[in-house]
């Protein structure tokens, strides 16, 4: 057998590479190497999910969504989504961010949703961010 090297020239971070085989051939990786600069583009070290009138983690359309986070660093041009809605943000420091949103009748029950965008210090676009670190839920009901 010989070295096969196969380049990735996408700048598209991925978190994993899947190797298939289309013609099921049997045989083994005994290594594999890989080579480059790998970096993480995520700021955002904590993402929590809330609501004051949430009961067990379910609200109801009118109820006011909070997502707080907190940046690793400065960052820019943050955005905000809560169920697809743009939410309003507040910051005194660029670094910890409030966001909310009001969700309305009609929106899509189920588990909320949020994304968060920025520019790194560097400038360039950042890891959208649409996990929470702590865990913390929110599910839309019928109200």
């Amino acid at each position: 057998m010989e070295w096969q090297t196969l380049k990735i020239t996408d700048p598209t971070p991925y978190r994993y590479i899947r190797m298939t085989n289309a013609g099921a051939w049997f045989g083994n990786m005994t290594e594999l190497r890989l080579y480059g600069v790998a970096a993480s583009t995520n700021r955002i070290a904590a993402a929590s999910l809330t609501s004051a009138q949430a009961l067990r983690n379910r609200i109801v359309p009118g109820n006011t969504v909070k997502l707080s986070f907190t940046a690793k660093e400065a960052i820019s041009n943050v955005s905000a989504t809560i169920d697809g809605l743009p939410a309003a943000l507040s910051t005194t420091d660029n670094i910890n961010y409030v966001a909310t949103a009001t969700l309305p009748q009609g929106t899509q029950p189920g588990p909320v949703k949020f994304a968060i965008n920025y520019l790194a210090q560097d400038g360039k676009p950042g890891y959208q961010v649409t996990e929470t670190t702590d865990s913390s839920t929110l599910n839309l009901g019928w109200p």
